[in-house]
């Protein structure tokens, strides 16, 4: 990565996000910081927290603590009296426009190759 990338604009800041499903806890304490023009690749087990990350970095899931900043903004939240309250939906919608995440299925990348592949060739 270029010096320039990786001192570059921060595009995402995410704070010791917690996400609690009942007494599931599913994000402990996340950090995350991406720049501009870099690209993060999340990897995991099933049932690792990857979707829920994406999920709450989209406000599409409630963070149960932690903050999300997207470009410098708070996503989801705004600070009124020195607590966190939750945004109007018109502010949310605003910033998650600016959002986009490519999901790769696991198994996408075979299929092609075998309906490519396995066709025969014409004489």
């Amino acid at each position: 990565m270029s010096k320039q990338q990786s001192n570059g604009i921060e595009m995402l800041r995410a704070e010791k996000i917690v996400k609690r499903f009942g007494y599931l806890t599913v994000l402990d304490g996340i950090d995350l910081s991406v720049h501009r023009g870099q690209v993060v690749v999340i990897i995991g087990p099933s049932g690792s927290g990857k979707t829920t990350l994406l999920r709450c970095i989209n406000h599409l899931e409630k963070i149960d603590s932690g903050r999300i900043y997207i470009e410098g903004e708070m996503l989801g939240y705004r600070e009124v009296n020195g607590r966190l309250v939750e945004d109007r939906e018109a502010t949310i919608a605003r910033i998650r426009s600016q959002i986009g995440f490519v999901f790769q299925r696991f198994d996408s990348a075979g299929k092609y190759y075998r309906s490519t592949y396995s066709r025969t060739p014409s004489a």
